[in-house]
């Protein structure tokens, strides 16, 4: 069904009305947008100067925002982590079940051509681009793989790589990209002058890992716990540390059912995503630390 009306314009706002931030509309349609079915990009090789043709995050999913994991980007304390571990370690089925909901989770940019999209209207645009693809672990491996496959090489090689067909399935309602895969023919990923135009503007996909500080997350975490501030959170937090007793409810209804929002339901085990420094294991002395802004 074609329609005039903005789809990208109305997800923003409701997203909006659901964090309570104003959305960026042009920064929503920086991604690709994948649905269910056939996406075709081409992935673009790593800007001059630059090492890696991608870049990585990981993110905790609360209050229906995406956060930036400063222990996985920089190594550095993460308030998010600590109480993971601390619900890890009660023992408690109830809070192991938050704790695998908020945990963190892999995520992989790529700047892309998408050979395909549905413009206003339902017009279908060609070539559109560069975009940043937003992938899991799952979908990551599998795109890495095709590089050691004696049958393909270098899917980024723009006069002889390979355009890369991600196929989105639901599966138990979540997206499955199993049968994903590149194209079986390599090819030249355009004209010269589009080449050009595409290297010249591809993203900064560092820039897109911006960390919040640790008042900030704090905050966040009181959100979620429904304490009247973050200092009050923590407070009552190691109290309840002290007591043994860690309460997941409030957190749970404010996480909801959207913690998995790609191939990425089990993509980095409890063990990773809650894991501190061994010489760091008491929790209320980081705690502290974190409180102090150290």
């Amino acid at each position: 069904m074609t329609t005039g009306v903005n789809l990208e314009f109305l997800k923003a706002k409701l997203q909006e009305l659901q964090t309570g931030q104003r959305a960026d509309p042009d920064f929503l349609s920086k991604f690709v947008k994948l649905e269910e079915g056939e996406t075709s990009v081409r992935i673009l090789p790593a800007a001059e100067g630059e090492e890696n043709f991608f870049t990585e995050t990981g993110l905790h999913r609360i209050n229906r925002k995406n956060i930036h994991c400063p222990q996985y980007v920089e190594n550095k304390p993460c308030p998010i982590c600590f109480y993971i571990r601390k619900l890890w370690d009660s023992g408690s089925e109830e809070n192991i079940a938050l704790a695998r909901k908020i945990k963190r989770r892999k995520r992989y940019y790529f700047n892309v051509i998408v050979r395909e999209e549905k413009g206003p209207g339902g017009t279908v645009e060609k070539n559109v681009g560069p975009k940043v693809l937003s992938v899991g672990v799952k979908l990551f491996e599998k795109i890495l793989s095709v590089f050691f496959d004696p049958d393909y090489g270098d899917l980024t090689d723009l006069e002889s790589g390979w355009d890369f067909k991600i196929k989105m399935e639901i599966k138990d309602e979540y997206p499955n990209y199993d049968k994903s895969n590149p194209r079986p023919r390599p090819s030249k990923a355009g004209s010269k002058q589009e080449i050009e135009e595409w290297m010249k503007n591809l993203h900064d996909l560092k820039s897109l890992i911006t960390l919040k500080s640790l008042e900030e997350i704090k905050e966040e975490m009181s959100i979620m716990l429904n304490e009247e501030s973050a200092d009050d959170f923590f407070d009552s937090k190691a109290k309840a540390a002290q007591a043994g007793v860690v309460e997941p409810q409030a957190a749970a209804t404010a996480i909801g059912n959207d913690a998995s929002d790609d191939d990425d339901s089990g993509d980095e085990s409890e063990s990773e995503s809650i894991n501190v420094d061994d010489t760091q294991k008491d929790f209320l002395t980081q705690l502290e630390k974190i409180k102090a802004g150290k």
